[in-house]
């Protein structure tokens, strides 16, 4: 899952969440948000809830919990667009090859997983 860990150290990075405390129980601050953020991109880069979970000790609907939650707050904050946007930014800057989200809107894309998340 390099890919994913790859995910995993940018979204810490961004938010100045250690590792440790995004994969742990910890839940003040900015670690729920670098957790959120971390599954909704994984997933939008189609990984799947299951391996999304395992990187940081989650299980399945958790992430599916987080994933809605960035969905939710895409259409209503734009801080959060600009979170991802630069998130994944730092991702191509890495030669990170799988990123889909390049110029795509956020918001068309999170409708059609919204629409499909389960899959």
């Amino acid at each position: 899952m390099k890919n994913l860990e790859k995910i995993l150290e940018t979204v810490s990075l961004y938010y100045k969440v250690p590792l440790k405390d995004i994969k742990g129980s910890r839940k003040n601050g900015n670690i729920p948000k670098a957790r959120h953020v971390y599954c909704y991109i994984s997933r939008i880069n189609n990984y799947t809830f299951e391996s999304i979970g395992l990187e940081i000790n989650r299980n399945h609907t958790t992430v599916i919990n987080s994933f809605k939650i960035i969905c939710n707050e895409l259409e209503i904050y734009t801080k959060i667009q600009e979170d991802i946007k630069k998130i994944n930014d730092l991702l191509l800057s890495q030669n990170f090859k799988r990123i889909i989200v390049e110029d795509v809107d956020l918001l068309a894309l999170t409708k059609i997983y919204n629409n499909s998340y389960i899959l």
